[in-house]
């Protein structure tokens, strides 16, 4: 992720460990693509501990639109807050943020 040193640093200025506390998702291996229900699988697992979810919206290495409806709906109905990093998706894709809440 593009935005890991901020977040991992922005953790050790708080004496926390990001090994302890970021929960990476990893990519399809044969298709270097990030599978929404793997991600959805991860939230459900990690839902009584996870606070927060931030992801690119748009993959810069491939390209890749994530659900953000999907993903965003499935975090709220667990009480997880969601940040997008919409700066590849700004004017390449139709965002409807108010809408995908």
């Amino acid at each position: 992720m593009i935005y890991q040193y901020a977040v991992e640093s922005h953790l050790q200025s708080h004496n926390l460990d990001p090994a302890d506390i970021i929960l990476a998702i990893p990519v399809d291996p044969e298709t270097n693509l990030l599978n929404t229900d793997t991600i959805v699988s991860a939230l459900q697992a990690h839902a009584a501990t996870a606070s927060f979810v931030l992801r690119s919206a748009v993959q810069f290495h491939t390209g890749q639109l994530l659900d953000i409806p999907r993903i965003t709906t499935y975090a709220h109905e667990k009480g997880i807050l969601v940040g997008w990093d919409l700066v590849h998706s700004a004017g390449n894709v139709r965002l409807k943020l108010h809408e995908w809440t």
